[in-house]
């Protein structure tokens, strides 16, 4: 991985089986996972959600395990962060994986490859840049909060980008109680284009309700709507897709912008992520993240803001090192 820039954000590195992958993020963010001992309440759900984890994700059960090992917290304080992310009505708080931007737009529009453009939805969740290196499946780059073991955007080295948001779900009860923010990391690990991914996320069990958009290296873009056990494919007929709650007209000026501009690719990506309108965080001693563009093509991670100079992190071009002889 190739990193440009100053003072760029750090990145929390993950290589290995599942459990390694989780052992590496939990010793690297131990300070914040100990801090969820007394940052969540208890929450309901959490033995439901342990079964499907395991019945549905087996290799991010092992990669959550892992991550309390690392950090030496229980891992039930994981899972209780985790239960929030199904975004069930009766929570007083936003899920933290409620996105504030979600957009996606095709070439004709970037004058480049297809992009995605994620930003957080609120001021207050130390957001990290994550390199996982998988023993089996393809390195990616992901935005994770440190006590998440899947991440809610990223781009793979096969130069596949998928980008998610959770929204608030019914209170009736769920199919599955994994949430299906989960399913992002799944697809980066397994599938190089929108297509494969895509179906994995129309038939694969999933709760809650998401929005999950998807970009290639050939130009492709699409998305998943996830509610409970219902999914749509989503189209972009004219090039452009955004979450369901974003106001209408933001990602078409967006996309006006690029495409009209005559700036070069990296400034037109610090104006684009400009747009999404994030706002500081309270962790001022944390490395976080407020927005980043996932280009498909050049398989990189553009991160920035308002008030933040841009950096490109590189996805890796293989998996882990060959042992020497």
């Amino acid at each position: 991985m190739t990193l440009a820039g100053d003072r760029s954000p750090s990145l929390v590195r993950c290589a290995g089986a599942p459990r390694d992958l989780g052992l590496d993020q939990g010793q690297a963010c131990a300070l914040a996972l100990q801090g969820l001992r007394t940052a969540l309440a208890e929450a309901a759900g959490v033995r439901e959600l342990t079964r499907d984890l395991r019945r549905h994700f087996p290799q991010l059960a092992e990669r959550l395990e892992g991550m309390a090992r690392g950090a030496r917290v229980p891992v039930r304080i994981l899972l209780v962060a985790l239960a929030r992310e199904l975004g069930c009505g009766a929570q007083h708080e936003p899920p933290a994986t409620r996105a504030g931007v979600l957009w996606g737009f095709a070439p004709v529009w970037t004058g480049s490859g297809a992009t995605l453009v994620w930003a957080a939805g609120g001021a207050d969740a130390p957001w990290r840049v994550r390199e996982s290196r998988p023993e089996n499946g393809l390195p990616s780059l992901e935005i994770v909060l440190p006590w998440h073991a899947g991440g809610v955007a990223g781009v793979n080295a096969a130069g596949l980008a998928v980008a998610c948001t959770t929204l608030r779900a019914p209170l009736a009860a769920q199919p599955c109680a994994a949430p299906a923010f989960l399913l992002v990391q799944e697809c980066l690990q397994r599938f190089e284009s929108v297509e494969g991914a895509e179906e994995w996320c129309l038939h694969r069990p999933a709760g809650g309700r998401s929005t999950i958009l998807l970009a290639d290296a050939r130009g492709g873009l699409g998305g998943v709507e996830v509610t409970g056990k219902e999914r749509e494919r989503l189209a972009a007929p004219n090039g452009i897709l955004a979450s369901p709650d974003a106001p209408a007209l933001r990602p078409q000026s967006a996309a006006k912008s690029m495409a009209t501009s005559d700036s070069d690719w990296p400034t037109r990506l610090r104006q684009l992520l400009q747009q999404t309108q994030t706002q500081p965080s309270v962790f001022a001693a944390a490395p976080t993240i407020r927005a980043v563009a996932l280009d498909a093509r050049a398989r990189h991670l553009w991160s920035g803001g308002s008030e933040e100079p841009l950096h490109a992190f590189a996805v890796a071009s293989s998996a882990l090192p060959s042992a020497p002889d």
